[in-house]
């Protein structure tokens, strides 16, 4: 029996995109965990660096990553994972909003940009709209 429902949840666990979520803000990344949880296998870290590290076995969907953190920023960030060549899309979150931020983020090598506070609906719509793009390319 107990075979049988560990399958089960690996099966489940599987059926579901896998989020990585990198935000050093404890009440950031407890609400958003609890949000992507709803729908998506959620992986969590407070660190660019130790997601640096993890993602690659992690196999995400996709990547939703601050810009501003204690240990790299956003930019470094993107372009470690580029160099490590994770192919998932991934979605720049900060408070840190001017005029072009959308466009050098996505200059970058960022998928898409999301301003803080976030809406969690566009937020959602934007993973959503992400992982379909990326399932029918």
């Amino acid at each position: 029996m107990l075979d049988l429902v560990v399958s089960h949840m690996k099966a489940e666990s599987r059926a579901r995109p896998k989020v990585v979520l990198i935000e050093d803000n404890a009440d950031n990344r407890e609400v958003l965990e609890i949000v992507l949880q709803s729908t998506y296998e959620t992986v969590v870290f407070d660190s660019a660096i130790e997601a640096l590290l993890r993602i690659p076995q992690e196999n995400p969907a996709i990547v939703l990553t601050d810009l501003i953190l204690p240990d790299l920023d956003g930019w470094q960030f993107i372009t470690n994972l580029q160099v490590k060549g994770v192919r998932a899309p991934v979605v720049a979150v900060s408070a840190l909003v001017f005029q072009g931020m959308r466009q050098k983020v996505i200059a970058a090598g960022f998928d898409e940009f999301v301003t803080k506070p976030i809406d969690i609906d566009i937020l959602l719509s934007t993973i959503h709209r992400l992982l379909k793009r990326e399932s029918s390319a």
